[in-house]
């Protein structure tokens, strides 16, 4: 029996990534550079946005996995103690 299946040609790559993402005009080796271009991205509206976001889905995740905690030391002791 043979399966009807396309073949792809796959590759694996990496990346070693240390630092990147600054704009062309910011050398990431100079400190102050770094320091004035972040405090000018943390003032974008749309950072603050982002973070607002992020914060909310955090919440979320944190909150689902402390209720599977809760749901997972009660089974144990239950199944132990039983």
């Amino acid at each position: 029996m043979q399966a009807n299946t396309d073949r792809y040609e796959t590759e694996t790559r990496g990346v070693n990534h240390v630092e990147g993402g600054w704009p062309k005009d910011v050398n990431p080796l100079e400190i102050e550079q770094v320091i004035r271009y972040r405090k000018k991205v943390e003032k974008d509206e749309g950072y603050i946005n982002a973070l607002m976001n992020l914060s909310g889905v955090r919440t979320v995740v944190l909150f689902k996995k402390i209720v599977f905690l809760i749901f997972f030391c009660w089974f144990f002791i239950v199944a132990f103690y039983m």
